[in-house]
């Protein structure tokens, strides 16, 4: 199993909340404000066109913030059509992967991505869904060998 990183503290549970943001900064600061220090500050993922930034408190508590390049499309860009700033996604770690997203597509969970691996951290892959009834959902978990390749 990869090593955990410190951002991944407990074995299942929420990893972290996520906001889709025109501005990580300024958003960033009113975390900072409540106690969250920046510990991944604007990482470009080029592939979704946005740039990553995550946040922790000294709970451990996450918070993500997405803000898209503005040169292509990315993944949030109609969430902030008409705002600056809003709740994107809750990322749950689970330790069964496919056998929670099947949970979550039996009971009416809609994919938006196909998994992934993580572009952030080595070893672990991501899926987001949506269901009517809690909208976007991020599944996270350990990657096995030979998955996702």
């Amino acid at each position: 199993m990869p090593e955990l990183s410190p951002l991944i503290s407990r074995v299942e549970g929420v990893d972290h909340i996520a906001y889709a943001t025109r501005d990580a900064k300024k958003t960033a600061g009113v975390f900072r404000g409540l106690g969250y220090e920046i510990i991944i500050d604007g990482q470009l993922v080029e592939s979704l066109n946005i740039f990553a930034t995550k946040l922790q408190n000294p709970n451990g508590d996450v918070i993500e913030l997405v803000e898209p390049t503005g040169i292509a499309r990315s993944p949030v860009d109609g969430l902030l059509l008409n705002k600056e700033c809003c709740l994107y996604h809750v990322c749950h770690r689970v330790m069964d992967f496919d056998k929670s997203l099947e949970r979550l597509k039996s009971a009416g969970a809609l994919l938006i991505s196909q998994p992934f691996e993580s572009h952030l951290f080595n070893g672990y892959r991501h899926v987001h869904v949506y269901h009517p009834m809690v909208g976007v959902l991020e599944l996270f978990s350990t990657l096995e060998k030979g998955e996702i390749k």
